[in-house]
């Protein structure tokens, strides 16, 4: 490696056989050049483009440091690298929708619908409900029932009572 910060290309083709770090094992053994031994086994893509130090410009020819107390254009060759010295935003996402609440009072009112003989799909259109929760609501009435039994509800200045 001269003082420009060019590799010679007897590194250059030794990283297209070897990982990157053989690569600055065997450049550091032979050529006295000052590059940072890595100690991983990845392939040259992921070795050198996502462990790179941060004081060093992201290029594929060149390992220059940046002055001490200065600021380097860095040229990002790798995604990974880029993310990792980028700010980060926290997102989140939307609540979940909840399920559509029905209130008790219209349970009950479904109940005596269904109880006077009204078919389940009639209800099912004239309430706005899926057929499974009207289905859901006939199975447990007794549950119900026996809750609207237990205490007491007013609606238009009477008790409501539940038919049995």
């Amino acid at each position: 490696m001269d003082k420009a910060g060019q590799c010679s290309e007897e590194v250059l083709q030794l990283t297209m056989v070897n990982t990157m770090d053989q690569c600055v094992e065997e450049s550091t053994k032979y050529r006295g050049t000052f590059l940072k031994v890595r100690l991983t086994d990845l392939p040259i893509r992921h070795s050198y483009l996502a462990y790179h130090p941060p004081g060093q410009i992201c290029c594929h020819t060149k390992f220059a440091t940046s002055p001490p107390g200065g600021s380097v254009n860095r040229r990002f060759t790798s995604r990974l690298h880029a993310t990792s010295t980028m700010p980060r935003k926290a997102t989140s996402n939307p609540r979940p929708k909840k399920h559509n609440f029905l209130p008790f009072k219209d349970k009950l009112e479904l109940i005596r619908k269904c109880d006077a003989g009204i078919a389940h799909s009639v209800v099912t259109v004239q309430m706005g409900l899926p057929r499974s929760t009207v289905s859901t609501i006939w199975k447990n009435r007794d549950k119900y029932c026996e809750t609207a039994a237990s205490t007491t509800f007013l609606q238009n200045s009477e008790e409501v009572e539940c038919i049995e």
